[in-house]
């Protein structure tokens, strides 16, 4: 794996006018050993990519699709160009003339069918994996009762691992539509809705321009990346490791894309009493007797979903919020003793009552030259505080 600064530096590549990048958040910048390459396997074009040498970018790749930011778990890659805001205002214009559908068109299968689709009432992207969970619950919610991504020949298109993006995206909208009762249905198909074809008279030419326009913007929002231009650093802190915080953990952040799902979901009530399985959010299991109690867990944790606790007892260990939890599995990758598993099932109420689990630890030996030695070990042996 590379180095800690040629990753900083492979990171700032990518970060254009469509693609922000915060490398703070990155799973490999917080510690080396997460086995976090979702970016790249997302990556529609190939911009970016592990090989022998580790995380590579060819920013001349790069299509400004978004789907590496569909993909991160932590927010470090966000999508700007257009912003979550742009999109969600498309789908609202697209709504009012088709009530209570919204149709997601990629930006390949509209130039083919430019004669055919009505640029107006669907909303064009540059690939469907663009799209992510946010977006189609908040739409749902607001009455869209329908809402198809139409796609073109995947098999044969170099954006391919858009798709695939797409399926998990409406698999996990599906589950959370269901645990909400959100009256919505999601489909996947190639053949573009009757309703968002042309009607006689509704296209003339500044409309094809406009169509033309929006065709444009979707397939080429990154050419300053081509150019060589790039957007100015915001401070030179990003290529610096970061300063642990009091508790001796990393900077904390939760991606402002799972902050607004969980106030949507919120601003729907409780769910039904039923467990979610999605590629969002997981549930930390430790084994007590296999945990070293090193809580590095808590240290590398992005969103502080794990956080250290002590009390004045002296008793110790970790605390985790499953709505904070974006699955990046730092955790699970770093543990030394392997004591700690992520389970893809979440109990739906947790994640908007923010539901804390406390593990607590088993105090850790101390070396053998040093005071208070043999009762610890004892302590640890005999599974009691009461050693005197």
């Amino acid at each position: 794996m590379a180095a800690l600064a040629n990753i900083l530096e492979i990171l700032s590549r990518i970060d254009s006018s469509s693609i922000s990048v915060h490398q703070e958040r990155c799973a490999l910048v917080r510690n080396r050993n997460s086995g976090c390459t979702r970016c790249a396997d997302a990556c529609t074009s190939g911009c970016i990519s592990f090989t022998d040498h580790g995380l590579e970018v060819d920013a001349t790749l790069c299509v400004g699709c978004g789907t590496c930011a569909t993909a991160c778990p932590t927010g470090a890659l966000e999508a700007r160009n257009p912003t979550d805001e742009d999109v969600l205002g498309s789908c609202a214009n697209a709504m009012k003339r088709l009530s209570d559908e919204v149709v997601f068109v990629c930006s390949t299968k509209a130039q083919r069918m430019s004669s055919v689709i009505d640029p107006e009432k669907c909303v064009i992207v540059p690939c469907l994996g663009r799209i992510e969970e946010t977006l189609l619950t908040t739409i749902a919610c607001a009455g869209a009762k329908r809402i198809v991504f139409v796609h073109d020949r995947c098999q044969s298109c170099s954006l391919t691992p858009g798709k695939q993006m797409a399926q998990e995206v409406a698999s996990t909208a599906r589950e959370l539509m269901r645990a909400w009762s959100i009256e919505s249905t999601i489909e996947i198909t190639d053949d573009v809705p009757i309703e968002c074809h042309q009607t006689e008279g509704s296209y003339d030419s500044n409309r094809r321009g406009m169509f033309s326009d929006l065709v444009s913007r979707a397939k080429s929002t990154t050419r300053c990346v081509i150019d060589g231009e790039k957007t100015t650093p915001e401070s030179e802190q990003n290529l610096r490791f970061q300063r642990v915080m009091e508790d001796g953990t990393l900077p904390h952040f939760v991606p402002e894309r799972r902050k607004q799902l969980i106030g949507v979901l919120a601003g729907r009530g409780e769910p039904d009493d039923i467990m979610v399985s999605t590629r969002l959010w997981g549930h930390v299991l430790i084994d007590a007797h296999t945990c070293s109690s090193c809580r590095m867990c808590a240290t590398f944790c992005p969103t502080g979903a794990i956080s250290k606790y002590e009390q004045e007892d002296g008793s110790f260990g970790v605390e985790h919020a499953p709505s904070a939890c974006v699955k990046c599995r730092i955790c699970e990758n770093i543990c030394p003793e392997k004591a700690l598993s992520l389970s893809d099932e979440v109990f739906a109420v947790d994640l908007i009552k923010g539901v804390v689990e406390r593990y607590p630890m088993k105090m850790r030996p101390r070396a053998k030259n040093q005071e208070e030695a043999v009762r610890n070990t004892m302590r640890n042996v005999l599974g009691s505080e009461r050693i005197y």
